[in-house]
């Protein structure tokens, strides 16, 4: 479920930072074992990439809870065919919207 997902978001950044200060401590260390400096900033690579392929899904929560709402509104009245969406993406004291429309049954 998607509280699941941004704490979760939150854990592998967190993880990402421990590891990348720790080797930054273990660098400057006296002998430092070039495999290990080399695996670990793979792994680091690795856990990055993963993080900025899930960091896309901030809005995850606001989705779930649009499409139970979008499903309830369709219940009560099977005629609509679209809805009308602001979602506010920053805080104001004026409105300046955009509008995108989203069709996935146009080719």
């Amino acid at each position: 479920m998607a509280t699941d997902v941004l704490p979760a978001i939150a854990g592998l950044e967190r993880i990402i930072l421990e590891l990348s200060n720790g080797l930054r401590r273990y660098v400057q260390k006296e002998g430092a074992s070039d495999i290990y400096i080399q695996k670990q900033n793979e792994l680091i690579l690795e856990l990055t990439n993963l993080y900025n392929r899930l960091s896309g899904l901030k809005y995850l929560e606001t989705w779930e809870s649009l499409e139970r709402r979008i499903e309830r509104l369709e219940l009560i009245d099977p005629q609509l065919t679209a809805h009308t969406i602001v979602l506010h993406t920053k805080p104001s004291k004026g409105y300046n919207y955009s509008f995108i429309e989203i069709n996935p049954f146009r080719l």
